[in-house]
């Protein structure tokens, strides 16, 4: 086995904790390492300063976390079916979710759960986004993760996810497409 290259930069026996963490920022503050962003393409290239620049990026996008809503008729069999997402952007005080049913779905893993009751318990996750209740109250932050929190009942997210938007309310409807059915209308009954 060849002897490890002190000068090799990728050798982390070779540099200290803070001498590598400060290698990988350059002198304008950006992230240059491994990790880093690529540059945000719709960062304004005329801007004054760097400062400018990395505040038109912060804006542009801004991290958020998702979980999709599911109907899990029996628990113990953990089969479910997707009926909505819930996006959380704290950057932009974001915090929305919507619903929709496969009925046809619904009805062939469990004829016999009730629909209306059904439709009752994922109409109250939009209205706890939307600050309603006791829920709903504590904070966007705080509703949040009440919603996402592990539950022993029909209705469950799925794990956490995030990503990086310029828009919450279009990456909210970029994931509500990927859940099948009919959306369910504030009040909609499903019959």
């Amino acid at each position: 086995m060849p002897a490890p290259n002190s000068s090799d930069p990728h050798n982390r026996d070779s540099h200290s904790r803070d001498s590598f963490e400060t290698e990988s920022y350059e002198a304008d503050g950006y992230h240059t390492g491994p990790n880093a962003l690529p540059p945000n393409p719709y960062a304004d290239a005329d801007a004054d300063t760097d400062a400018d620049a990395h505040n038109d990026r912060d804006r542009l996008y801004a991290p958020y976390e998702y979980a999709f809503v599911r109907v899990v008729p029996y628990i113990h069999r953990g089969e479910y079916i997707n009926a909505g997402v819930i996006l959380f952007c704290r950057p932009q005080r974001f915090l929305a979710a919507r619903i929709k049913l496969d009925r046809a779905r619904v009805a062939a893993l469990a004829p016999d759960l009730d629909l209306e009751l059904l439709r009752q318990t994922l109409a109250l996750t939009p209205r706890i986004c939307a600050g309603e209740g006791p829920i709903g109250k504590l904070g966007q932050a705080e509703s949040f993760h009440w919603l996402v929190a592990p539950h022993n009942t029909v209705v469950q997210t799925s794990p956490v996810h995030c990503g990086m938007c310029a828009d919450p309310a279009a990456a909210l409807e970029n994931l509500l497409r990927l859940v099948p059915g009919e959306e369910l209308a504030a009040g909609q009954h499903l019959g």
